[in-house]
């Protein structure tokens, strides 16, 4: 059985690189969050480790990073 998140929902805002949180925007145990509040910036929707949902660039990142890391093993 999985332990109990502490707060439910975290908006965090990265570094452009994906690679740490400049800005927790918000924490709450229920949200709908327009990821466009910050456009352009790198920001994740988490429910504790998991990921709901990415900014546009957080996806461009992500993606660009798997293709880098499947190229590195060919």
């Amino acid at each position: 059985m999985g332990n109990k998140v502490s707060h439910d929902f975290k908006v965090e805002e990265w570094d452009d690189a994906g690679l740490r949180i400049v800005d927790v925007m918000a924490t709450c145990g229920n949200a709908i969050v327009a990821i466009t509040q910050r456009e352009g910036r790198y920001i994740l929707l988490r429910h504790g480790a998991r990921v709901l949902r990415r900014s546009p660039l957080a996806e461009k990142v992500d993606a660009e990073e798997r293709a880098a890391g499947s190229s590195e093993r060919q």
